[in-house]
């Protein structure tokens, strides 16, 4: 059941969006689903249109269009509603291409795991067309509905013409009647050169499937045949020789002939089609469910639509809020301008438009925004706000944004605001908006109104939405504000979510003083005259009447002359509105300096915090690798010791030889140790990493590396840096006293050292060098996808290593699958914080741009 009437749809525009996003659908039949959409009370029927557009939309991000365009769908429902009649070989061929656009479909739709209620959708399909196959006749085509689509692309040529192979019996006849037709062409060819001086011309042409010449209008009996006829000049007429008229009569009959196999072909086409008609008429359905799903997805992509938050009731029971967060209505979307023009005729709004922000609830909360953005305050919770401000200021746009979207969130479609906006699941949406004044019921603009707002006033309840546009008007304004007053105690008393804009004071002051409304006014800008689309809750705005029609431009003596009626007193209320106007501008632009600092200051937490894992993260593996060359170090140096002191045990023990194996044992025990304090330091390298320590001047005397090797002094080897006594430089090898162990070494390995102990070694100083600076873009077009992968694996880790918050990847548009493996690596990407979509001016859908943690 529909939650709204057709006067609240029609007041909301909602048909007008409707007939926009029917412009996304692939197919015809689809664009008249989309066209059908109602918004739905039943809370599972909701459920149930949301998950089928979740899923749907995913597939459709993932792996490109569903379905793909398609004409003649219409018509063909039609033919098939009356039982296949009128059904031809152009018709067969569209029935051909639809079932194979719903077999790619239903393949892509089918696992339960990736799409679970589509799936679901897709077995009733199965199962239907699997009921509609027992039925075939035996001796017919089985295979289902794919089966025959084969069949019909078989039997069909591209014009939708049955192929001269269609059926044995057909190819014989085509066969037959070409060599007839060449045998007769060559029998009148030979009359034609004997004859040739009595002709009109040499040529033959066919006559009503008889080949014929043409002779002048002055030989009528001179010669042996047939007269078929005269020309359209008169001068000539069409004569069938003699000769011929036998093999004219074969071809004529064989003609006779291909054209009834034909249509038996046809006909027995057109019986399979009925017999699968059934499941056939709920493939295309399902068709255009998938399209006007898609048709949603595509309009989604387009003005960044999200699928609202269903608000739930409260512990107690109490009725949902209503929240929105950077709302936009549609029709005024300037992204959708050509889309406007196309299917209403005009474009409409092509400039900025101005969110709103909006929330209504029994427990307080901020309202900031307008049909622009969003600055406000705060007020205790209310469920019905009584808006005021100037003319022309947005108050209906606002309430007509909050109408639309709530029936789209009923209707299981997309809205176009934040992802944290909350939608109610309603019983009734009642709006009354313009002039429903109706010369044929003898209504007035003002009975018509009235008759209205009792249907309000039947419907008030806690899940119910009331949108009143221009409250009071059409009658005397104390009247009026005292109907206005009334009603809106009576919305208060039933609980019920509620718009009303206003002129009245009275009204707006009634607001303020209840304890379960508020009031809220459209911002104008007292320095220029003009309003600023922002809704703020508070004092009630000005109507702003003079400054309009200044801004309209009319005749200036007129407009003074009204200011001088308008006395003293509204001049003083006039000056404090616009006081406070300038005081709550004020107010608001503090308040936006403040979100946007906090905003900069959140964003630099989390970038302090990320940067502060990745230094963990390179601390703990920095570690590992530590422990492990530790290890292997280890692991080594014992192998080589092992096997020295196995060779020495193997030979017979000398003074010298015992001697070299205590040498080497106690080697053996240093080497442990010193590994062991190196694995120590490796061990607290995950948790600290300190600075390098300072290191005592050397001596400046000649450098190292220059001076040459005395026996006696001090040296220091070049890779391993121990530091001995240089005992003996033989050739180029050179024996060393290191720790009371001779060592024996190149002599190129070392350096003489100028004098002193080497200073301790300090703890491990990891020091990392400065990123070069990386590309704000990375270019993909052309590449496969792995090798693409891998270079924006490679990319990712230098922009994260160099610092860039957000760069581009362009991936080109092409066939799609580079651009959806890039956008599904991304997904899983630990570097990266989110992506969009390119803006259209920075490259659209080829381009996406990414967020990095």
């Amino acid at each position: 059941m529909s939650c709204c009437s057709a006067a609240t749809s029609e007041a909301l525009e909602f048909p007008s969006l409707l007939a926009v996003l029917a412009g996304f659908a692939s197919t015809d039949i689809g664009g008249r689903a989309v066209r059908a959409i109602a918004p739905e009370t039943d809370r599972d029927e909701i459920e149930r249109r949301r998950v089928r557009y979740a899923e749907i939309a995913r597939e459709v991000e993932r792996d490109g269009v569903l379905v793909p365009s398609l004409d003649g769908l219409l018509d063909l429902c039609s033919h098939l509603e009356g039982d296949g009649r009128g059904l031809g070989g152009p018709e067969l061929l569209d029935l051909a291409a639809a079932i194979e656009a719903s077999e790619e479909v239903v393949g892509r739709l089918e696992s339960p795991g990736a799409t679970p209620q589509c799936a679901a959708e897709v077995e009733t399909l199965r199962r239907m067309e699997a009921d509609a196959a027992q039925a075939v006749p035996p001796g017919q085509h089985g295979g289902g509905c794919a089966g025959l689509a084969s069949r019909l692309r078989r039997m069909l040529n591209r014009r939708g013409e049955v192929r001269d192979d269609a059926t044995p019996r057909l190819r014989t006849l085509v066969r037959d009647a070409r060599r007839t037709q060449a045998s007769v062409e060559a029998s009148l060819q030979a009359w034609v050169r004997e004859h040739g001086n009595a002709l009109a011309d040499d040529s033959t042409p066919m006559r009503g499937g008889r080949l014929s010449v043409l002779l002048p209008s002055g030989s009528r009996g001179r010669l042996a045949g047939l007269v078929r006829g005269r020309s359209a000049s008169g001068r000539s007429f069409y004569f069938e020789p003699s000769e011929v008229v036998e093999g004219n009569d074969e071809m004529e009959r064989l003609a006779s002939d291909k054209d009834v196999e034909r249509s038996r072909i046809l006909a027995e086409l057109v019986a399979q089609v009925q017999v699968l008609t059934p499941a056939i008429v709920a493939r295309i359905d399902f068709l255009a469910a998938v399209d006007a799903m898609q048709a949603a997805a595509r309009f989604a992509v387009d003005v960044d639509a999200v699928l609202a938050t269903v608000a739930s009731d409260g512990p107690a029971g109490e009725a949902p809020l209503l929240e929105l967060r950077g709302a936009r209505h549609p029709l005024l979307d300037p992204r959708l301008a050509d889309r406007r023009e196309l299917a209403l005729g005009a474009a409409g709004n092509r400039g900025v438009v101005v969110p709103l922000d909006l929330k209504l609830d029994d427990h307080g909360g901020d309202s900031r925004g307008g049909i622009g953005s969003g600055a406000g305050g705060s007020w205790p919770g209310c469920r019905t706000l009584v808006l005021t401000g100037p003319n022309a200021g947005g108050k209906t746009v606002a309430l007509k944004t909050v109408g639309l979207l709530c029936l789209m969130n009923q209707a299981g479609l997309p809205v176009p605001a934040g992802r944290d906006s909350r939608l109610p699941i309603l019983d009734h949406v009642v709006a009354v908006v313009g002039d429903e004044q109706s010369v044929l019921d003898e209504q007035s603009t003002f009975s018509a109104r009235l008759l209205r707002l009792r249907e309000v006033w039947r419907r008030a309840g806690p899940r119910t939405l009331v949108l009143l546009d221009e409250v009071g008007a059409g009658t005397n304004p104390e009247e009026g504000a005292a109907l206005g007053i009334a009603l809106l105690e009576g919305l208060v008393e039933r609980g019920s979510l509620g718009i009303l804009t206003t002129h009245l004071t009275q009204l707006a002051a009634a607001a303020l003083e209840s304890q379960s409304a508020s009031c809220a006014a459209m911002g104008f800008d007292p320095q220029n005259g003009l309003p600023t689309y922002r809704l703020v809750v508070g004092p009630p705005g000005g109507s702003q009447a003079l400054a309009l029609a200044r801004r309209l431009g009319l005749p200036p003596a007129w407009l003074e002359r009204a200011e001088h009626f308008l006395g003293s007193e509204h001049q003083k209320l006039r000056r404090v509105l616009e006081r406070n106007e300038r005081l709550r501008e004020r107010l608001l632009e503090r308040e936006a300096e403040l979100a946007r600092r906090t905003a900069e200051t959140e964003t630099a937490r989390a970038r302090f915090e990320t940067r502060q894992e990745s230094l963990r993260a390179a601390r703990e593996r920095l570690g590992k690798a530590l422990g492990r060359e530790v290890d292997a170090l280890r692991r080594a140096n014992r192998r080589r010791l092992d096997e020295a002191l196995a060779g020495l045990s193997s030979t017979s023990r000398g003074p010298g030889k015992r001697a070299f194996a205590r040498a080497a044992a106690s080697l053996h025990g240093e080497l442990d140790r010193d590994l062991a304090a190196a694995a120590d330091r490796a061990s607290r390298a995950p948790g600290e990493i300190d600075p390098a320590p300072e290191r005592e001047p050397e001596e400046p005397s000649q450098p190292e590396e220059q001076r040459p090797l005395v026996a006696g002094e001090r040296v220091r080897h070049r890779s391993l840096g121990w530091l001995g006594e240089l005992v003996e430089l033989r050739g180029d090898q050179a024996t060393v006293l290191v720790r009371g162990k001779r060592v024996r070494a190149p002599g190129a390995d070392l350096l003489a050292v100028a004098g002193g102990e080497r200073p301790a070694p300090g703890r491990v100083r990891v020091q990392r060098s400065p990123a070069p600076s990386v590309e704000a873009e990375l270019l993909l077009i052309g590449q496969l996808v792995e090798p693409a992968l891998d270079s924006l694996d490679a990319y990712l880790d230098r922009a994260l290593a160099a610092g860039r918050e957000r760069v581009r990847v362009v991936h080109g548009h092409g066939s799609g699958r580079l651009r959806r493996a890039v956008r599904e690596h991304l997904r899983s990407h630990p570097a990266v914080a989110g992506f969009d979509p390119a803006l259209p001016s920075a490259g659209g859908d080829g381009a996406t741009e990414v967020l990095l943690r």
